[in-house]
C-alpha cells in the first residue's frame, strides 16, 4: 500500500492499513456489485470509503469520520466520507481518481491459497477435535 496520496483542496493524506479485515471486506464486496450495476454514484462512495478506512488518522491535521464495523454499512459511511471530504475542500475528481486505493486494500486481505497453506498447520487439517466445525462437539460445547 502507498504511504500517501493527494487529494486536491485537503492535501496529502496518509495512508495505513486498516486494522480491520472485516471493513475491507466490505468494501470489496461493494466494489464488485458496484462496477457490475455500473452506478457511478455508489462507485464514487465506495472510493471515499476506500480512502477513509485506509486514512492514517496519527498523521495530518485532518480528522475524518470513522467506519464502524458492526453496522457494515461501507456506502454509508462512503457517502459520510465523501461529504466531509468536499466540505473540507476536496474537489471531487481529485477524490475520484484514487479508485486504486480500493484495489490496494484488496491486496491486504489473505488470499485462498495462504488460507489453506495455514490450515495445514493446525491438528488434522483443521479438522481435529475443538477446530471449529459445526459437527465439532468440542468446539460447540465450548462456545455455548
Amino acid at each position: 500500500m502507498r504511504d500517501s496520496i493527494e487529494v486536491t483542496g485537503i492535501g496529502i493524506v496518509h495512508l495505513t492499513k486498516p486494522r480491520s479485515f472485516v471493513a475491507i471486506s466490505d468494501l470489496n464486496c461493494e466494489w464488485w456489485a458496484a462496477h457490475e450495476s455500473d452506478s457511478r454514484a455508489k462507485l464514487a462512495r465506495l472510493v471515499a470509503a476506500g480512502i477513509g478506512l485506509a486514512w492514517d488518522r496519527s498523521k495530518g491535521t485532518h480528522s475524518p469520520p470513522i467506519y464502524d464495523v458492526t453496522a457494515g454499512d461501507v456506502v454509508g459511511y462512503g457517502a459520510t466520507m465523501l461529504d466531509w471530504m468536499l466540505k473540507n475542500g476536496a474537489v471531487p475528481s481529485s477524490i475520484y481518481l484514487q479508485r486504486d486505493v480500493v484495489d490496494e486494500l484488496w491486496a491486504i486481505l489473505p488470499k485462498e491459497a495462504e488460507v489453506a497453506a495455514a490450515t495445514d498447520s493446525f491438528p488434522d487439517n483443521g479438522r481435529g477435535p475443538g477446530s471449529g466445525g459445526a459437527e465439532d462437539s468440542k468446539a460447540v460445547e465450548s462456545a455455548a
